[in-house]
């Protein structure tokens, strides 16, 4: 019976390190015959085969060594290959992983890069984005900066805001109702607006211009309220995001642009932003209109009773007499004087004179409409245009302010002073079809009206 031994591997190793490649040991470790042979590599032992025999009568003949020798080295050589084998299968597990591994490291610096390609180009996306944003806010107000008259900057300011609101916002227009006050005289008035009903501003226009003004007195900055308080919701029930974009010039409110929006949380913090750099370029184009506004009317009105002076009051003749042409409708024309102003002068002085000159203005602006224009036709004398009004209806208003002036209690420097005026009225087309002619029809009913014995009204 033969034995592989392998339990005493390290005692075989010792036995068999300084002997040839083949020994025959008996009586080694108890057994009668002990075979061993030894592979080398490169003089360097790699493997080992040990056959033992316990039977004095199985003995290992030269013969029976050899075939030994060649089955063991047969058996070596498959363990060999088996081993080879596996250690290729292992190799090729190992450099599969490593390949695999290399290309899910690729794809992610693919996808890494990819995705900060993509960062980038929305990056850049955004700041392009804003960038027109600003340059479209500079542009609109730049081509605002070309209009001087109120009316026509109103316009275009509501052009603007919707532009704005609609492209770089990207608001549907059906979502925001805006509207525009600015000062007019002392006073604060709706000037423009968008998505709401002009019955529903002309009647709610004093709550809705004291709302707006309310928000912004104590702020120079844009308010939003990304939703409505109580108040707000109880007024327009529509209403649920709130901007309010104040035009101030150093510490002068010239207007307020109101934006109420159909949702909650309508803007961002960007648009916000964007509105206050809108909102300053406007006023600074605002203050140059009012500016040039206030230096139209220092030259068309008088500097004393603040009425139209006469240069102005020929153009507006002109312009009022074409327009009724064109429509056939009717002009009247009022030419009043101050009865005996120079003994007034003469007995109370000339400050008394300026005196009674501003509270007649007073009394002349009281007793007519915006629509009508009411002059300083020189010295004491006063000249009133009413469109569409006909001879009957501007005697009518020439009576009340006579009657006004003579009861006025007229006082300077503790003195009672009577003052009475004459009135001379004439109407286009029934006196006069021409500017020069009208005039003259007028002036000649006032004379009469001097003639007659004064304070009356006498018409054409």
């Amino acid at each position: 019976m033969l034995l592989l031994i392998s339990a005493a591997a390290p005692f075989l190793y010792r036995f068999i390190e300084k002997t040839p490649e083949m020994n025959i040991a008996p009586y080694l470790m108890g057994f009668t015959m002990f075979f061993c042979v030894r592979y080398l590599s490169e003089k360097n032992i790699i493997a080992v085969t040990a056959l033992a025999s316990v039977y004095p009568w199985l003995l290992f003949t030269p013969g029976n060594i050899v075939s030994v020798q060649i089955a063991a080295g047969s058996f070596l050589f498959i363990w060999m290959c088996m081993f080879s084998a596996k250690m290729f299968a292992y190799d090729r597990k190992i450099n599969s992983e490593k390949e695999e591994e290399v290309v899910r490291k690729k794809a992610l610096l693919d996808s890494i890069r990819e995705d900060g390609i993509i960062t980038l180009q929305k990056e850049d996306e955004k700041v392009d984005f804003e960038i027109r944003n600003i340059t479209s806010l500079y542009s609109a107000v730049k081509d605002l900066g070309q209009s001087l008259g109120l009316q026509e900057s109103s316009e275009n300011i509501m052009d603007i805001m919707k532009k704005i609101t609609r492209y770089n916002f990207r608001i549907n227009a059906e979502d925001i109702n805006m509207i525009l006050i600015l000062k007019k005289g002392k006073e604060f008035k709706v000037s423009e607006s968008y998505g709401y009903d002009e019955e529903f501003l002309e009647k709610a226009e004093k709550k809705i211009v004291s709302k707006i003004l309310r928000n912004v007195a104590k702020n120079k900055s844009v308010v939003y309220k990304p939703t409505p308080d109580e108040d707000d919701k109880a007024r327009m029930s529509f209403m649920k995001s709130l901007m309010f974009v104040p035009f101030y010039a150093e510490k002068r409110l010239l207007g307020v642009f109101f934006i109420s929006g159909r949702t909650e949380n309508m803007f961002d913090a960007k648009q916000v932003e964007s509105m206050e750099i809108l909102a300053s370029q406007i006023a600074i184009a605002l203050e140059k209109v009012y500016l040039y506004e206030e230096v139209q009317q220092m030259s068309i009105l008088d500097g004393l009773t603040g009425l139209y002076v006469h240069r102005y009051l020929q153009e507006k003749m002109d312009n009022e007499l074409k327009r009724a042409s064109r429509y056939e409708n009717d002009i009247s024309v009022i030419m009043a004087d101050i009865d005996f102003f120079k003994d007034i002068n003469d007995t109370y002085g000339h400050l008394a004179g300026d005196y009674i000159l501003k509270n007649i203005a007073l009394l002349l602006k009281n007793n007519t409409t915006p629509a009508d224009t009411v002059a300083r036709y020189g010295g004491e004398e006063f000249f009133i245009v009413l469109p569409d009004s006909d001879k009957i209806t501007a005697g009518d208003v020439a009576e009340k302010i006579r009657s006004d002036v003579e009861k006025y209690p007229f006082r300077f420097n503790d003195k009672d002073i009577k003052v009475t005026m004459s009135f001379g009225v004439a109407s286009f087309p029934g006196d006069a079809i021409v500017k020069r002619s009208l005039i003259e029809k007028a002036d000649k009913a006032l004379y009469k009206a001097k003639e007659s014995g004064r304070n009356m009204v006498v018409r054409a």
